[in-house]
């Protein structure tokens, strides 16, 4: 008799291997079997239970932990390009505690923003710059460092300018220069007390933010800065086009190198990943790249690597590094343990410092970094003279060291006794910002760092003491020391709502001008604008004026439109060859001329004295004689005839170029809706189409173009947008300013939407196998029946 189970269960069993293998390529949450370094990799969205890293052994340190976070971080990386970036930071930059405001690197300070876009005064910083990944050539492309969104983060122009190539260190604030963030008087020298809240460099103007200078970012966010260039120097470690590595010295290299390690290890570890971060890094691999930041989400590796890790072209640790690892990492339990991690003593003071755990009974050292500040003998310190030096404990195999600084006997903190907030009342429109100033008394008080509050947040927020509007309304910005003085100083903003009339406006407040902004000087009594320069004076051209004369409608082409900048605190204007107004002598203006540096004094009805920084030089009048008519400077006293003229600045419409092409997309999928589901798109809804899409402008193809991989509703468009080609054969109109068609580029193809289907070809692949294997299996039972 035959038997029948055993074809039964080999039937069975090559069907229940189909279906498992089947799932195992369309299912990414299967459980991996055999463990390699990205067997997690499908777990990039959540990271739940750590199974991201799943594949990452707890026995792996230095090199190979390295290579193998390496291998992980680089699996499935979705690759993105440099120009998309703003797409990711609508998400992955949002400000905490406010989505309208996008947060920046090196501060935290956040600005308004617009969908997809970003803010005024923004661009994207490489943290670990595009120049120097070892390659010899600045990158940018798709897949590298320079288009990593865990290494490209938003940034204030200026101090993406100021940084240059910039490598990572501490400076002493008394010797090195304050860094603002959104305007160019950022080569302040030494102002006693701005300490952590601001960011400073070792360069003192913005040509020499580069490779030899040294960059300190703000309190709170260097340990997100360390976290990212130990991202870049880990994920493409396999990657030979990018030779990075990270060196323990305050330089930049071409060789791909950066630092400083050991301070962006202390940084990594006295500031571990704040919220932000973690969101940050969440939505970035969620929506992104599909692979997360390993350091933020285990900090320990960096310990577990860099306590291993050989400095670059060498074959030791550096002896730093391994210091300030046994100091700061809170999970470090590699040797030596001393009774203090940092000590203050005057001179001639002497103190004790013991070891409190030697697990390898090693023979003890005890070493001074600068015996002109502090002597050691047997762990016994003493102050020689004031500074601060590294006081080590070495031994066989591992070591310890504290922080010593030596004061002059008797000296003591000195406390805030007042503040004074510049200016004393500020008025913002909507969406506008402001940063005050503030001097402290005395000018040497110890700590002069200060906290920043606001009466209404809804109103106006305040960071590092960068005001930001935020809706029309009252609010009280108050600084506040905390030195223990108890010191404060307030001052109070008024917010209004912008004109929603599109065009040039009158400005009446010097906290409305930021540089860059596109200005006419104007006479509103006269209802003239600047025309052009006719050798030493502006012509006067006639503009349309709103009733209100806050708003001019209507300007000739030949308008001269000035670009705002500044120069320490005075202001600069250029044309659009970047030319520099300037003045020689009253009653003669001229680009590149004499003096190009002018002072802004606003009265409280918008006229404005535009005075050159020669003061002989005069001022910018508007002279309405009837055979004047000029803008020119003079020193003569204004009157009937020599009027003091006003600036408008231009209002970009609110709508942004996001908004326009989210607009596009939502009209072309509801027109064709109902056609679409009927089967029956006709050539007038399509002629409508394309009509409505060439009333677009060049940037919002652009952006259509630019985001067919990127973004939900405008895949969406594209998809339907094929099909109907396909099945019409109608006109192809959507193209980008260039004449790409979005049709056929390769992130529509790559883009398009999936099912199930799809995937028919690997069912049938693995059905057929299931097949021809009971086949073979029956067909061997039957035989051996027979």
């Amino acid at each position: 008799m035959k038997r029948k189970k055993p074809i039964f269960i080999s039937l069975t069993f090559t069907l229940l291997t189909s279906v498992f293998a089947f799932n195992i390529l369309s299912n990414k949450d299967v459980i991996k079997v055999n463990a390699n370094p990205a067997s997690g990799a499908g777990y990039y969205a959540t990271n739940e239970n750590n199974r991201y890293y799943e594949g990452i052994s707890e026995s792996l340190v230095g090199e190979d932990l390295m290579v193998a976070l390496s291998t992980l971080t680089s699996t499935n990386f979705v690759s993105h390009s440099y120009k998309s970036l703003p797409s990711i930071y609508q998400y992955s930059d949002v400000a905490l505690d406010d989505n309208t405001q996008m947060q920046m690197i090196y501060t935290g300070s956040a600005k308004s923003f617009n969908s997809g876009g970003l803010p005024s005064s923004v661009n994207k910083e490489h943290v670990w710059p595009a120049s120097w990944y070892g390659n010899g050539t600045r990158t940018e492309s798709a897949g590298s460092p320079g288009a990593d969104a865990h290494n490209v983060w938003p940034c204030a122009t200026e101090l993406n300018s100021k940084r240059g190539s910039g490598a990572f260190d501490e400076l002493d604030f008394a010797s090195s220069y304050k860094a603002y963030e959104f305007t160019r008087t950022d080569w302040s020298y030494g102002t006693p007390g701005d300490d952590d809240s601001y960011v400073w460099s070792s360069a003192f103007n913005y040509s020499n933010g580069g490779p030899d200078s040294v960059l300190y970012p703000a309190r709170g966010h260097r340990g997100a800065v360390a976290r990212i260039l130990m991202y870049v120097a880990t994920r493409y470690r396999n990657d030979t086009r990018y030779p990075v590595k990270l060196h323990d010295k305050p330089v930049t290299e071409k060789s791909g190198r950066i630092g400083k390690l050991s301070t962006l290890l202390k940084w990594h570890f006295i500031e571990p990943p704040s919220a932000f971060e973690i969101k940050r890094n969440n939505e970035v691999a969620t929506r992104w790249h599909h692979n997360r930041n390993p350091f933020v989400d285990n900090p320990d590796y960096a310990r577990r690597i860099f306590y291993y890790l050989p400095e670059p072209d060498s074959s030791v640790v550096s002896p730093l590094v391994k210091s300030v690892i046994e100091e700061y990492a809170p999970s470090s339990n590699e040797g030596i343990k001393l009774s203090h991690t940092s000590l203050t003593l005057n001179v001639g003071e002497t103190k004790t410092v013991t070891v409190t755990d030697n697990p390898q009974n090693e023979t003890i050292t005890w070493v001074s970094d600068d015996q002109s500040i502090a002597t050691v003998t047997n762990g016994v310190i003493q102050g020689v003279n004031a500074g601060t030096t590294m006081i080590r404990a070495e031994g066989n195999e591992t070591s310890a060291s504290l922080m010593v600084t030596v004061h002059e006997e008797g000296s003591s903190d000195i406390l805030v006794e007042s503040l004074n907030i510049t200016p004393a009342s500020l008025s913002l429109k909507v969406g506008q910002e402001s940063t005050l100033s503030v001097s402290v008394t005395p000018s040497n008080a110890t700590n002069q760092s200060l906290t920043w509050q606001t009466s209404d947040a809804s109103v106006a927020t305040v960071n590092n003491g960068q005001v930001n509007a935020i809706k029309a309304g009252n609010a009280t910005i108050s600084a506040l020391t905390t030195d223990g003085s108890n010191k404060s100083a307030s001052i109070s903003v008024t917010v209004t709502n912008p004109s929603s009339e599109d065009g040039y406006h009158l400005v009446t407040n010097i906290s409305e001008l930021n540089s860059g902004d596109k200005v006419i000087i104007a006479s509103r009594d006269k209802n003239v604008v600047t025309g052009n320069l006719s050798s030493t004076y502006y012509t006067s051209l006639d503009a349309t004026f709103n009733v209100n004369k806050d708003a001019i409608t209507s300007v000739d082409p030949v308008t001269t439109i000035l670009t705002i900048g500044q120069n320490g605190s005075y202001y600069t204007f250029s044309n659009d060859n970047g030319e520099l107004l300037g003045a020689s002598a009253a009653k003669s203006i001229g680009y590149n001329k004499g003096d190009t540096d002018w002072s802004l004094t606003f009265t409280n009805n918008g006229d404005v004295t535009i005075q050159n920084q020669t003061s002989t030089y005069g001022r910018i009048l508007y002279n309405a004689n009837n055979t004047g008519k000029r803008f020119t400077t003079y020193t003569s006293a204004t009157g009937d005839f020599m009027l003091l003229p006003q600036l408008y600045k231009l209002v970009v419409n609110e709508e942004s170029v996001s908004d326009k092409a989210h607009n596009y997309a939502t009209l072309f999928l509801d027109t064709t809706a109902d056609e679409c589901s009927a089967g029956n798109v006709t050539l007038t809804t399509w002629n409508t189409l394309k009509s409505e899409y060439n009333t677009l402008n060049s940037e919002v193809k652009d952006y259509l173009y630019d985001h067919s991989e990127t973004d939900v509703l405008i895949i969406e468009l594209v998809a339907r947008y094929r099909v109907i080609i396909n099945k019409y054969h109608y006109e192809n109109f959507l193209l980008n300013s260039n004449g790409d068609e979005i049709y056929n580029s390769t992130n529509v193809k790559a883009a398009a939407p999936t099912n199930g289907i799809n995937n028919a070809p690997v069912f049938i692949m693995f059905f057929m196998f299931s097949v021809m294997t009971f086949i073979i299996v029956a067909h061997i039972y039957t035989t051996k029946e027979q």
